[in-house]
Parts: C-alpha cells; sequence; structure tokens
C-alpha cells in the first residue's frame, strides 16, 4: 500500500481542510515530517489509519470523539481521505464521522465509501457502502488486519518498542493479533469445556452404575445366593455382579416352570368344582322360582270378581258413548240461541241513543251550512293582507343591512384608530434600535483584536507552562543524575577492585608454579626474580561477572538519564527561542506565568462582554429588520383601513335613503313586519278552525246516517235468526231422546255411566293387562314343572368348602409366580443396564482420555511450560529475529545480535518468548532491557523490520511499499544516528516509501523532502511540502 494524496476535514488540529499530495515529494519516497509539539504531526498518521480501518495509529487515541477538531465550525463534519495504491490499481477511502450538533440529542453524519479508480470513473468496492463490509473488504485489499498494520506499516509513539521490550504476556497478545494463533487459544478453551464436560459425563455414568449395585444388592434373593457374597466385598466390579445374577436368572426360570405347573392344576381343579356349584345352586334357584309363580297365579284368580264388574260397566259406558255426539250437538244449538237472545236485547236497548244522534248531527250540519259567507270573507282578507307582506320583509332586511352598516363602520373606525396608534408607537421602537445598533456595531469592531489578542496571551501561556515545567524536570533530573553517578562511580570503583583482586589472584597462582630454569607461561622468562608473594581475597569468576553485570546497569541507567537530560535541554533551548520570539522575559517562569494568566482572565471577561454586545447586535439587526417589515405591513394595513372605512360611509347613506323612501309608501298599521306577519297568522288560524268544524260536521253528519242503517239492519237480522235457532233446539231434542229410549237409559242413568275417555282408556288397559298376566303366569309355571321333573333341592355348603381350599391353593401359587417374574423382569433389567453404562462408561473414558491428551498437548503441560500457541509464535519470533539480525549487525557493527530465551517464568508462567541480545564484545548474554536508549532504538527498528519481512512471506503476496515512523531518533549519538539513517536509505532503495516524524535537525538537513507542520496564531494547524 503506498498513499497518493491524504485530505482531512476538521480533523484534529487542522480546523479546515487539509491535503497532502504525496506527489508533490517529486519521487522522494524518504522524508521528514517536522513542527512543533502539538502542531499535529502524529495527526497525519492519525487521518491515514482512520481511513483505511476507522480507528487511530496510537492506543491512546483510539476514542474517535478525540480526533475532531476544537476549532471547527459546527456544521462542518470531521472526515478522512485517502488515495493509495497497491501494485497496479488504486483506491479511494473516505470516513466521516458523526457528531452531535447544538440543540440535537443524537450524533448525525456518519458516512463511509469506498471506491477503486480506473479510467472510465469510480467503481464501488462493496456492495453496501457499510461501515462493517467496507473494513472487511479493507482489510482483504491490503491483506493486514489493524493491528498488523499499526506494528509492520505505521510505528506510532509509545508502539514502537513494545515487540522488544514488553513482557511475555504482552509479547503473546502481539503475535496473536499479527499471525492470528488466537483460534489456538480459543480451541484450548473448547478443549478445556469438552473434557470437563466429559469428566461430568464419566462421573453421572459412575453414580448410577453405583445405584444400581446397591439396587441389585438389596434384591430379596435366597440367602445362598451369590449375591450376598458379591455385597459384602469392598470392591466389585460389573462383570462380576452381570455374572452372578446370570446364575440366578437360570435358577429363577428352573423355578418358575414348577410354579407355574402348580398353578395351572390348582387353576383346573377350580373351574371343575366352580361349575359343580354353579349347576347346583341353578336348581335350587329354579324350585324357588317355581313357588313364587303359583303363589302369584294364586293372587291373580283372586281378582276375577272384580274384574267381571269392570268389563260390565265398560260394556255400559261404550253404549253411553254413542249418545255423546247428539248431547253435545243439543247444547251447542241452546248456547247459540241464549247468545243471540242477549245481542238481540242490546241492540233494541240502544233504539233511543241512535235516533238522538241522527237529529244532532242534521241540526249541526243545517248550522255550519249557514256560515260559509263567513268563512269567504276571512279568506279575502288573508290574500290582501298576505299581498303586502314581501313589500315588508325587503324593507326590514334594508333595514339589517343598513344596521349591519353602521356597526361595521363604527367597528372599522375603531380599528383605523388602533392601527393609527401602533403605527406611531412603532416608529419610536425603530429611532431606538437604530440608536442601539450604531453602539453595538462600535463594539463589534473590538471583538476580533481582543480575540487576537486572547489567542497570543493563550500561546503565550502554553510556552510558559511548557518553559517552566521543563525546567523543573531539567532540575529534578540533573539532581537524580549526580545521584545516579555517584552510584555508578560506586560501582565502578568496586568493580575495579574485584577486578585488581582477581588478577592478583591469577599472578599468585602462576607464581606458585614457577620454577628457576622454567619457562613463564607469560612472558617465557627463565628467571623469576620476583614473584607474586601475596595472595587477595578469594574473588570468583562468578563475582567478577556480576559485578560487572551491576556496574553495567548502573551506567546504562545514568547514561540514559543524561541523554534524557540533554533532551530536555534543548526543548528547553526551543521554547526560549519561542519565547524570545514573543518578546517574554523567562528568568522567572512561574511569576511570568501568572501575569500572563491574569490578563488572559482580564481579556477572557472583555471577550465575554464583547461576545454578549455581538450576539445582543445580531439579535438587534434581526428585531430592527423585523420592526420595519412590521411597520411596512401597517402602512398598507393602515391605506387599506382608511379605504374600506370610506366605502362604508357611502354605501351606508345610499341604501339608507332608498329604505326612507320605499318605507313611507306602506300603511302606517302595516310597516312592522312582525305585527303583519301576527295579523295574518292570527287569521289564517281562524280560517282553518272554521273550516275544519265545516268538515268535522260533514264527516259526522255521514258517519252517523251509516251507522243508524246499520243498527236497523242487525235488529231485523237477529230478530229473524231468533226463530230458527228455536226450531233447531226443540229438533234436537227430540232426537236426544229417542236415542237414550233405545239404549234403554232414562237420562239419569245415561249421566251415571257415561266416562270420559282418560277413565274408559285406563279401565279397558287395566283389564288387558290382567288377563295378559294370568296367560303368562300359566305359562311360566307349566315350564318350570317340566324342567324340574326328576329332580330335588341339593345342599351346597360342602361344594363351597372344597372351592374355597382349590382358590386359596391357586392364589398362593399365583402370588409366587408373579415374585419370581418380577425378580425375573428386574434382574434382565440390571443385567441390560450394567451393561449399557458399562460399554458407555468404556467410550466415555476412552474420549475423555484423547481429548485430555489434546488438551494437554495444546496447553503446554510439559517440563518447559509451552503451550501449541507458544510454540508457533516462538517459530514466529525466530524467524523475525533472524531477518532482524541481518540489520543489526550493520548498525552494531557487529557488536550485537538478538537471540530467544528460553528461560522459565515465574509463577509458572509459559516462557520462550523473551528476548536476549549476545554481546560479541564481552561475549555475554544480556535482558535487551539493558540496552541503552540509542541501542534499543536499533534493536527496535530491526525487529519492526523483520516483522514486516517475515508477515510479507507469511500473507503471501502483499507487498508492503510504506512505512512510517513516529520519533525514536532523538535518543541516537552521531554515528547511530547516521547508521539508523543509512538502514532507512537502504530501505528505500528497496522502493519503499518512509516517513519518519522527529525533532532532530540531521534528520532534517539529510531527508531529500519534507511536510512541514506550521501552527497558527489561531492556533490550528497548517501542512507544507518542501523539496530540497
Amino acid at each position: 500500500m503506498q498513499p497518493l494524496r491524504l485530505t482531512l476535514n476538521a480533523f484534529g488540529p487542522y480546523k479546515e481542510k487539509e491535503t497532502i499530495d504525496f506527489d508533490e515529494l517529486q519521487g522522494n519516497t524518504l522524508f521528514v515530517i517536522s513542527g512543533k509539539t502539538g502542531a499535529g504531526k502524529t495527526t497525519l498518521f492519525d487521518g491515514i489509519a482512520f481511513a483505511l480501518y476507522g480507528k487511530a495509529s496510537g492506543s491512546d487515541r483510539e476514542d474517535q470523539r478525540m480526533l475532531r477538531s476544537d476549532f471547527a465550525d459546527e456544521d462542518i463534519h470531521t472526515s478522512a481521505e485517502l488515495v493509495f495504491q497497491i501494485q497496479d490499481k488504486t483506491y479511494r477511502i473516505f470516513r466521516q464521522l458523526g457528531h452531535v450538533k447544538k440543540g440535537n440529542k443524537s450524533k448525525t453524519g456518519d458516512k463511509c465509501e469506498f471506491y477503486e479508480i480506473r479510467e472510465e470513473g469510480e467503481f464501488p468496492c462493496v456492495d453496501r457502502q457499510m461501515v462493517s463490509e467496507i473494513d472487511q473488504k479493507v482489510e482483504e485489499i491490503i491483506g493486514l488486519t489493524p493491528d498488523q498494520f499499526k506494528q509492520i506499516v505505521m510505528l506510532p509513539q509509545g508502539e514502537f518498542r513494545k515487540l522488544l521490550t514488553s513482557g511475555t504476556e504482552n509479547k503473546e497478545e502481539i503475535l496473536r493479533r499479527l499471525f492470528k494463533t488466537e483460534h489456538y487459544k480459543y480451541m484450548n478453551e473448547l478443549l478445556k469445556e469438552k473434557k470437563a464436560k466429559l469428566e461430568q459425563e464419566n462421573q453421572r455414568i459412575l453414580n448410577r452404575m453405583e445405584q444400581l449395585r446397591a439396587q441389585i444388592f438389596s434384591l430379596e434373593l435366597a440367602d445362598d445366593s451369590d449375591i450376598h457374597e458379591l455385597a459384602s466385598r469392598e470392591h466389585v466390579n460389573a462383570n462380576q455382579i452381570i455374572g452372578v445374577l446370570e446364575l440366578e436368572l437360570r435358577k429363577n426360570k428352573q423355578t418358575i416352570e414348577e410354579v407355574d405347573s402348580f398353578y395351572k392344576e390348582a387353576t383346573k381343579q377350580q373351574e371343575y368344582v366352580q361349575n359343580q356349584l354353579f349347576h347346583a345352586k341353578q336348581v335350587n334357584e329354579n324350585f324357588s322360582e317355581l313357588e313364587m309363580h303359583q303363589n302369584h297365579f294364586t293372587s291373580w284368580k283372586e281378582q276375577a270378581e272384580e274384574m267381571d264388574r269392570l268389563k260390565s260397566e265398560v260394556s255400559a259406558a261404550e253404549q253411553a258413548k254413542l249418545i255423546i255426539p247428539y248431547e253435545h250437538q243439543l247444547k251447542e244449538a241452546s248456547k247459540e240461541f241464549e247468545e243471540g237472545d242477549k245481542a238481540l236485547q242490546q241492540l233494541e236497548a240502544q233504539q233511543t241513543k241512535m235516533e238522538n244522534q241522527k237529529q244532532q248531527a242534521e241540526v249541526d250540519f243545517k248550522k255550519e251550512q249557514e256560515n260559509a259567507g263567513e268563512r269567504d270573507k276571512i279568506s279575502i282578507e288573508v290574500n290582501r293582507l298576505e299581498g303586502f307582506l314581501p313589500v315588508v320583509k325587503e324593507l326590514e332586511e334594508k333595514k339589517m343591512e343598513i344596521q349591519k352598516l353602521d356597526a361595521q363602520l363604527k367597528q372599522g373606525e375603531s380599528q383605523l384608530d388602533k392601527l393609527k396608534e401602533r403605527h406611531e408607537l412603532r416608529s419610536k421602537q425603530i429611532d431606538r434600535l437604530e440608536k442601539e445598533e450604531e453602539l453595538l456595531d462600535k463594539d463589534s469592531d473590538k471583538l476580533e483584536a481582543v480575540r487576537d489578542e486572547l489567542r497570543l496571551l493563550r500561546e503565550q501561556a502554553m510556552l510558559m507552562k511548557k518553559y517552566k515545567e521543563k525546567v523543573v524536570q531539567i532540575q529534578t533530573g540533573e539532581a537524580s543524575l549526580k545521584n545516579k553517578e555517584a552510584v555508578y562511580l560506586k560501582e565502578k570503583e568496586g568493580y575495579k577492585r574485584l577486578e585488581q583482586a582477581w588478577f592478583a589472584n591469577q599472578a599468585h597462582v602462576l607464581a606458585v608454579h614457577l620454577h628457576d630454569g622454567e619457562p613463564c607461561p607469560v612472558c617465557g622468562s627463565l628467571k623469576h626474580p620476583s614473584p607474586a608473594a601475596t595472595k587477595e581475597a578469594e574473588v570468583t569468576k562468578e563475582e567478577l561477572e556480576q559485578s560487572k553485570k551491576r556496574m553495567d546497569e548502573k551506567e546504562a541507567v545514568w547514561r540514559e538519564l543524561a541523554a534524557n537530560i540533554k533532551a530536555y535541554q534543548s526543548e528547553k533551548q526551543a521554547l526560549e527561542q519561542e519565547l524570545t520570539q514573543h518578546e517574554l522575559e523567562f528568568s522567572n517562569p512561574e511569576q511570568k506565568y501568572q501575569e500572563i494568566v491574569e490578563k488572559g482572565k482580564k481579556k477572557k471577561s472583555e471577550e465575554g462582554r464583547l461576545e454578549q454586545s455581538k450576539a445582543r447586535l445580531n439579535e438587534c439587526k434581526k428585531e430592527l429588520a423585523r420592526t420595519r417589515q412590521e411597520q411596512k405591513q401597517s402602512d398598507t394595513a393602515v391605506n387599506e383601513q382608511s379605504s374600506w372605512v370610506s366605502q362604508l360611509q357611502t354605501d351606508y347613506q345610499s341604501k339608507r335613503a332608498v329604505y326612507q323612501q320605499q318605507f313611507t309608501q306602506i300603511p302606517e298599521s302595516l310597516r312592522i313586519l312582525s305585527k303583519l306577519e301576527a295579523e295574518i297568522s292570527n287569521l289564517r288560524t281562524e280560517k282553518q278552525q272554521m273550516e275544519k268544524r265545516w268538515t268535522d260536521v260533514q264527516e259526522n253528519y255521514r258517519n252517523v246516517q251509516e251507522a243508524f242503517t246499520k243498527w236497523t239492519a242487525d235488529v231485523h237480522n237477529l230478530r229473524e235468526n231468533h226463530i230458527k235457532r228455536k226450531q233447531k233446539i226443540d229438533n234436537l231434542e227430540k232426537i236426544f231422546q229417542e236415542k237414550l229410549e233405545q239404549a234403554d237409559f232414562t237420562e239419569l242413568t245415561y249421566q251415571q255411566v257415561k266416562w270420559d275417555e282418560s277413565t274408559y282408556q285406563s279401565v279397558r288397559k287395566r283389564l288387558a293387562d290382567y288377563e295378559k298376566q294370568g296367560y303368562q303366569l300359566e305359562k311360566q309355571i307349566s315350564e318350570l314343572k317340566k324342567k324340574l321333573e326328576g329332580k330335588s333341592k341339593q345342599d351346597v355348603s360342602e361344594i363351597e368348602t372344597v372351592l374355597e381350599k382349590w382358590k386359596q391353593e391357586t392364589k398362593v401359587n399365583l402370588e409366587k409366580l408373579q415374585q419370581l417374574q418380577q425378580e425375573k423382569k428386574d434382574m434382565t433389567f440390571y443385567i441390560n443396564q450394567l451393561q449399557e453404562f458399562d460399554l458407555q462408561a468404556a467410550n466415555v473414558e476412552k474420549k475423555r482420555m484423547v481429548i485430555t491428551d489434546l488438551y494437554d498437548t495444546l496447553r503446554g503441560q510439559n517440563p518447559k511450560k509451552i503451550s501449541f500457541e507458544r510454540y508457533l509464535q516462538m517459530e514466529y519470533l525466530e524467524q523475525i529475529i533472524e531477518a532482524a539480525n541481518l540489520r543489526l549487525n550493520d548498525l552494531s557493527n557487529g557488536q550485537f545480535y538478538l537471540t530467544r530465551s528460553d528461560r522459565q517464568e515465574s509463577r509458572g508462567k509459559q516462557s520462550g518468548l523473551g528476548l536476549d541480545v549476545y554481546d560479541q564484545y564481552t561475549g555475554q548474554t544480556r535482558d535487551v532491557k539493558t540496552l541503552s536508549g540509542g541501542e534499543k532504538f536499533h534493536a527496535s527498528l530491526c525487529l519492526a523490520l523483520g516483522m514486516s519481512d517475515v508477515i510479507q512471506s507469511f500473507q503471501g503476496n502483499i507487498v508492503i511499499q510504506t512505512m512510517f515512523i513516529d520519533e525514536g531518533f532523538g535518543s541516537l549519538d552521531e554515528e547511530s544516528l547516521l547508521k539508523a539513517i543509512d538502514a532507512l536509505i537502504q530501505l528505500q532503495q528497496s522502493g519503499r516509501m518512509i516517513g519518519v516524524i522527529s525533532h532532530v535537525q540531521e534528520l532534517k538537513d539529510v531527508f531529500p523532502a519534507a511536510i512541514e507542520v506550521h501552527k497558527t496564531k489561531e492556533g490550528f494547524s497548517k501542512t507544507e511540502i518542501i523539496v530540497k
């Protein structure tokens, strides 16, 4: 991946749109990014990382909210756009952060785009422009995860030396992210979980088998059963129990066959005796039934006399039943005669009333005929008054219209007065606002100048504060430096003493073995005039090496602190130059800082007052514009209202003149509409009443005439029917008497033998039931006598005793058989269960052993405490170290090369990822933490480059064409710096683009191109590309 153009908007210290076009570097692929502290150099790296992965380059800036510029206007969104090239393809990616605008509760503006740029135009790289899909596609195209990108392409502040100096656990996490070995960790956790589940399953099976053993040992088997002997043992396996149960099962089968034979014989005997008892009881029941039927037949014969009497009564009732219809006809005719006679009497009683009603109707009819002239007179008067009604109504409407116009005229004149009054008040308000606007304009002109002064004071205060802190750091560091130097010199003096003692001891050892005439092993002399005669205190080689190691450590601490103080002094001088540019005295930084702060507070207060004035000015201008607009609208309203009032006055006067002229033409008594309508209404009512009376009289006369005619006809008809009904009754009476005589009944005896239908049917049914009962009893007695011929009653007690004996025998054998069958079922069940669980336990144990072996292998259950994941990471680390040593050998003049340490970690932690450095000068291996600051930088740079090489080979076709390094060169001496520059140049010559953020002047001088980041007086930053 090689960047072509980076565009930032409202990003970090960059207030507005900032574009870095890498083509302006004019092919220089080695450049430095320089600028003052806090200007925004690292922000350029953050912009590239954010555009690609949605995250900043450093772990301390992962909160996206920190990326938004504090200088940006509310309406401008924070965004980063990167155009980059991979091999022969060009891409554009754009990410925009949403933010919460004033007055909103949620953020808006989130946006993300990813396109491939071709000659024909831009083509989307994803189906949907969504963050998740774009993130996945970016990793796929670049071939690096965000962590890999930060570790080998963009080396941010604080991340550079992590792989070199961090602990084993941190190295493990770094390598896990870079080489994606986390799935081995997840596999380890999965196996652990599976192992625990198998152990739980195995324990469940064992518990169930233990329950089965307890149930088996509690079986009620024979005393000589082997199961009781097994129950007394401490350890018994499943196969032993199954063998004993199978033996007991065979015994059980033989016993079941014997008991089943006894049970079948007892059942057979029980059935035979049961049949004997059944036949004996049946004979006895037949004799009892015969006796009962004979008793019932005797009772039946005793009812014969009563039944004969009922038969005679039924015969008489049947003859009377034939006469009943004639009796009913006679009664009906008598009833009709009585009802007709009663109706005739009622009509004859109404004769006087009907004649009076007829006479009164004729009188009323004649009277209303005489009132015809009065009715015509009222109709004429109504028509005359109704002729005036439309004219009077029209006058009334004109009167109402004139009154309405009068009311509107008064209201319009009142509204016109109010409009003129408000117009005058608004004119005074406009004058007041114009004067206030003039005063506020003067304050607004001062605001920008005050803000410039305030920004200058803030920048001065920040510089002074940094200078003050830097002075304290230097003072503290110098005080500590003296202590560190003293500790180092003391350690060095001790080492010299030990070294001298060790050399003296070595001389003494040689002197003891020197003899005259024999050559000295050191100088070869045959004469030894003054050999070493004294021996110092015993000093071992190990003690000397430990002292040397302590001295080196103290020296490294002292020199690192000295380098830091030197860097602080350099930064202090840069700050003094900036303070001098601001014409600030820095002899007493604390006092000067407080003075600047006080000035800033006063300016801030003045700024607040002026901002309020500016805000009020905006409000005043808006209010003035609104008031002028309202005044303009008011002028229009006053003119329109005046025209409307004039028009109303004209209409009112013309319509009033027309009304007065028409009003005088109407008779005085008819000028009032309400009185005219009331008079017409009264006359109409009177007319309607008279017409209604005439209609009612005519209707009544007609109804009375019709009623009188109907009454006369009804009386005539009833008199004729009365005679006919009398004759009919006489004929029916004669026929009824003849029927009585024919049946030899008197009227009294007829009434006595006559039954109603329900009584007749009830008696008939009783007689039929009696005859049927007698027939059935005779038949049942005959059949039983025939059936019992030659038989007698039997004694069943002896048979019942024998039956009870066989029932008891059957019950005992059945219970024993059921018990044996249940024992067989239980033992069969337990055998099957034991076999099944024994097989399950074997299978589970087999799986558990396999899973346990895999789990122990993966988690590093071995003497070296190395897991499978750690083993792979160690291999990757070995490859990185091998690639790093190729460059470290040149940078250190062959002094150092890195090795992987196999030392055991404390507290049982996994080992294998420690880093040591072998020193060719001393021939010793030591921890990389003992390296000096510059040596650590060289080692870290080589590790980063080595990691880049390994990941490229690991990822396949991935080509890393770019590397950005943030800081780290300040701790190098001149020689080391030149070597680091040579290494970067060699790397750049291999085709990579190398960008370095640094304050070191030598880098700025050596590198052919630079991106300068300038901080403006307003606080935000700008960039400039400089090519030498």
